[in-house]
C-alpha cells in the first residue's frame, strides 16, 4: 500500500522507563508530495528520522529509558474524531538515554508546546524523563536543556523527507477537523507531567 500525498501519518514512539512503564511521544505528520510513499520505504526511513530527532535529548534522557518500536498508521476525521484509516506498520527503533544521574520521577518530564496559527489547536510534547542535574535548584529546565528541547520540538516540526516525499508535523484538530501545520515551538521552564503507567496497566 501507499501513503497518499495529502494523508497524516502517526507515529507513536514508544518506550520503556525507569521501572518499565510505558512512555508514548505521539507525532503526527502530513504527507506535502512530490509523489505517494510506499509503506514499506515509509518504514524503512522513519526509525533513523525519529532517532536522529531524540538525538537532540539524548544526553538529557536518563539511561534508564530506552526505545520499543514505532506504530506507524494513517489518521483521518471522521465521525467527529481522528481515526486510523490505514495501518502502515510498526519498526523497531534506537534510543538509549545518554544521563547517568538519578532519575526524576517518570511523569516529571520537560513540556513543549506545538503552535498553530489558531491560538486553541496545539500540541502538547512530554519528554521522556530527564535526570535531576538537568533541573535548577528552583525546580526549572536549565537553559542548555531547554534549547535542546526547543531543537526536538523543531525537529518534529519539519518532519521528514522520506522515499522523495516531504512531510511536514500538523496537529490533529478536533475543532477544525483538520490537520493544522505546526508554525511554531516553545518549552516552559516548569516541569510538566504525564501519568505514565506500569506495562499492562492501562497504559
Amino acid at each position: 500500500m501507499t501513503i497518499n500525498v495529502g494523508s497524516v501519518v502517526r507515529v507513536s514512539a514508544r518506550m520503556s522507563g525507569p521501572v518499565g512503564q510505558d512512555i508514548i511521544n505521539v507525532w503526527h505528520w502530513r504527507l506535502e508530495g512530490p509523489t505517494a510513499v510506499d509503506d514499506l520505504d515509509f518504514l524503512d526511513g522513519i526509525d533513523d528520522f525519529v532517532k536522529n530527532m531524540y538525538q537532540e535529548i539524548v544526553l538529557e534522557i536518563a539511561n534508564t529509558v530506552s526505545a520499543v518500536d514505532l506504530k506507524c498508521d494513517v489518521v483521518a476525521p471522521s465521525a467527529g474524531k481522528w481515526s486510523i484509516v490505514q495501518n502502515i506498520g510498526t519498526v523497531p527503533w534506537t534510543l538509549t538515554g545518554g544521563a547517568s544521574a538519578d532519575n526524576m520521577p517518570a511523569g516529571v518530564c520537560a513540556l513543549g508546546f506545538l503552535r498553530t496559527t489558531i491560538g486553541k489547536v496545539f500540541g502538547r510534547k512530554f519528554a521522556p524523563p530527564f535526570t535531576e542535574t538537568q533541573w535548577t535548584g528552583t525546580g526549572t529546565l536549565a537553559g542548555n536543556e531547554q534549547n535542546d528541547v526547543l531543537d526536538w520540538l523543531e525537529a518534529g516540526m519539519i518532519g521528514p523527507s522520506i522515499a522523495g516525499g516531504t512531510f511536514i508535523g500538523v496537529v490533529p484538530s478536533l475543532r477544525t477537523l483538520n490537520a493544522e501545520p505546526i508554525i511554531a515551538v516553545d518549552v516552559t521552564p516548569e516541569p510538566g507531567y504525564q501519568r505514565r503507567r506500569s506495562p499492562r496497566a492501562g497504559s
